[in-house]
This record gives C-alpha cells, sequence and structure tokens, in this order.
C-alpha cells in the first residue's frame, strides 16, 4: 500500500501519541537546506566529501580548522548540517560540538572521524552530535538509513491493518493512534528524502497538511511526536503509485504493434552521414501563393511557392492527399537546391518535405507563420 497517498485518509488525525511542543519556525531564505559544512584538516579527504555532497545539490562549506569552522557559521547561520572530524590541529572536534550546541540547538551535527573507539563515540553523542560516523566511510549511509525508516513504515502499516480498523467503531481509538504514527512517519521521511526528491518531498508535506515546506528542518525530524494535533491532511495525488507489471507489460505490446502496424517504421535506416553532408542540403521556408492539379497526372500538384527572394515552380505527388485550395496560404518546408527535374513535361525546381507512415497517410510539413526564405536547421 502507498504511504503518500492510500493512507492520507480525509479527516484530522488526533495527536494520541504527541509530546512537546513545537519551537518557533525558523526564518529561512531560498538556500536553507543546502549549505553544509565540512571541517575536515585532511585535504584529500574534505575534497571527496565535497564533491559528494555537490552531487546530491548541496553548497559545501569548508573549514579546515575548528575555529575557521566556527566563524564560518556565524557567517552562514542557515546551515543545515555540519560535519565535524575530531582530530584538529587546533581545538577537536568536540569542543567544537559543544560551541556549536550553546548557541544553535536546530543544526545537525555529525561526527566523522577515525576515532572508532566506544568512549568516543559516547563523547561525541554527549556533547551534542545527532550521529557519529567512522572513517572510512560511504556517502549512501544516509540514503540506506532514510530507506530503512520508509521499508519499516510500509511494515507497521501491514501489521497494523488500519483499513481493517475503520470498519469497525470500537477501535476507533486504535485507529487514530495508528494513523497518527504513520503521518508522523511521512513527516520524518520527507525531510530526510527532501535532498533526493525535493519537490516530491514538499508535496508529501502539502498532502500532511504541514503548510510551508521551508518550516522543515533536519532536528524536528529527529524528535517523534511532532506532527500537529488537529492537522487536517490533504487529498492529493498517489507520488509513487504502485508498479504494475501487467499494466507495463501491457502497453509495452501496444507500442509494439503500434510499431509494427507502421510499415516505414521497419524499414531500415539509410546509411550515416556527417554534419558536412547535412549541411549541403539548403532548406528553406516556403509560402504556397498558388496550386493546381497537373493534367492527366493522378497524384501530381503544381504549386508556386514564394521563398522570399524568388518563386519557385515545385511538382510534388500529394494530390491524393490534398486538395490545391486547401494548401494555398500555407508555409512549407522546401529543398532548394535539389537538381531540376521534368514530372509529366512539367519543370520542378524543389521539394517539399512530408511524412509517410507507408500506409497511405501523408502529411505535409507545415511551418505556417515562418517568414519565406528562413532557413532551416
Amino acid at each position: 500500500m502507498n504511504i503518500s497517498a492510500n493512507l492520507l485518509l480525509s479527516g484530522k488525525a488526533d495527536a494520541t501519541n504527541r509530546k512537546g511542543a513545537h519551537t518557533p519556525p525558523l526564518e529561512r531564505n531560498m538556500d536553507y537546506m543546502k549549505k553544509i559544512l565540512i571541517l575536515e584538516d585532511e585535504p584529500s579527504i574534505r575534497s571527496f566529501v565535497v564533491i559528494n555532497l555537490r552531487r546530491s545539490g548541496y553548497e559545501p562549506i569548508e573549514a579546515a580548522t575548528g575555529e575557521e569552522a566556527l566563524e564560518k557559521l556565524k557567517q552562514n547561520p542557515d546551515t543545515l548540517v555540519a560535519l565535524l572530524d575530531v582530530m584538529l590541529p587546533d581545538i577537536d572536534g568536540f569542543e567544537v560540538c559543544r560551541r556549536i550546541r550553546a548557541t544553535n540547538l536546530r543544526i545537525g551535527i555529525i561526527m566523522l572521524t577515525a576515532r572508532s573507539q566506544e568512549m568516543d563515540k559516547v563523547t561525541g553523542l554527549m556533547t551534542g552530535a545527532d550521529d557519529y560516523v567512522t572513517k572510512p566511510f560511504r556517502p549512501q549511509i544516509l540514503g540506506a538509513k532514510v530507506k530503512a525508516l520508509i521499508r519499516r513504515s510500509n511494515k507497521y502499516i501491514d501489521e497494523t491493518t488500519p483499513w481493517v480498523l475503520a470498519k469497525d467503531d470500537a477501535k476507533a481509538q486504535r485507529l487514530q493512534t495508528v494513523l497518527y504514527n504513520l503521518l508522523e512517519a511521512q513527516r520524518i521521511i520527507a525531510t530526510l528524502v527532501s535532498p533526493f526528491i525535493p519537490a516530491s518531498a514538499a508535496e508529501m508535506w502539502k498532502q500532511l497538511g504541514l503548510g510551508d515546506f521551508a518550516e522543515a528542518n533536519l532536528p524536528a525530524a529527529q524528535e517523534w511526536g511532532r506532527y500537529p494535533a488537529d492537522t487536517k491532511v490533504c487529498k492529493g495525488h498517489a507520488l509513487f503509485p504502485r508498479y504494475d507489471l501487467k499494466e507495463e507489460v501491457a502497453e509495452a505490446e501496444e507500442e509494439k504493434k503500434a510499431a509494427q502496424a507502421c510499415p516505414a517504421a521497419q524499414e531500415p535506416t539509410k546509411p550515416e552521414i556527417t554534419i558536412d553532408d547535412f549541411g549541403k542540403i539548403d532548406l528553406r521556408v516556403g509560402k504556397i501563393v498558388a496550386c493546381e492539379k497537373v493534367p492527366k497526372a493522378k497524384k501530381l500538384l503544381k504549386l508556386q511557392v514564394d521563398l522570399g527572394t524568388e518563386t519557385r515552380q515545385i511538382v510534388s505527388g500529394i494530390s491524393l492527399y490534398y486538395k490545391p485550395e486547401d494548401l494555398i496560404g500555407h508555409c512549407v518546408i522546401v529543398v532548394t537546391n535539389l537538381k531540376p527535374v521534368k514530372l509529366c513535361g512539367v519543370e520542378s525546381k524543389g521539394m517539399l518535405l512530408a511524412a509517410s507512415d507507408g500506409n497511405d497517410n501523408l502529411q505535409v510539413a507545415f511551418v505556417d507563420g515562418m517568414a519565406p526564405g528562413s532557413r532551416v536547421r
């Protein structure tokens, strides 16, 4: 079952398990949720982290010392997360973490360090870090944690069967609790996935009835029970529709049939040409100013085409598809540098471009609105 669509039941979510109160929303600019501070004195490691953050759409802020990191945080108060090494040339990462937490409770702090002893991890978390990652580390760790939370939410749906609870009035209180837990999980998920799928995360936030997505922040996502009581969810489209194999196969079969129904699609393509070869073809826009049938020729029309600097006579085999009066006034694409030929005794100095599917369906390429003589590239 899709948590984004199928469990956003209309009505109000009762905050049965809600605890605490909201902190004032952050004042943010459009760059918020992009800035990440990297405090690392080893240039090669710092460069590796910066490259991966940029690929994920973040704006890295680099620092090689603790004092430099603190100063850059003052200059960038809207920084989302600080990644702190521990062993530094001046003050260590634990002290940097303490100083940050003394004035900023909202920023997320992750210790990235080679110090893997249990006491080091305890120290980092006790000084205010939200997570502790030891080197060497993988950029995919955060993504794996997010996926784990999503999997657990889906399992919770299967275990609690809210669609069954909804049919029994005696279990209304239990249903409210289940729905609250699911909505709260989605609130957290929306924040965590926002760096990867920002548009979908914002839509999740909207469907949850939480208003402006700019108010989402990582510290709030780390605390359970912050989904507001009496919040009315908003019905919306399914963000991640269930993959239907039968439907996909059916669509593929239809596409295959459509391709087979077009004989022209089965014809082999012509040999490759270079851009220089293509440049030898002079394609221009021409306006049809006169048109008539060629006597004793079933398929031919004789057209007078204005090319901006001259009017050309062109004979085209489109009589079975167009009446002369239906073509007059239309702008078409003309191959102007073809060698003149005679068709049924009538000279033709050019050719119109048209598409044919091989099943007696033909359509001239109209470019109405373009000035006669315009070059087609």
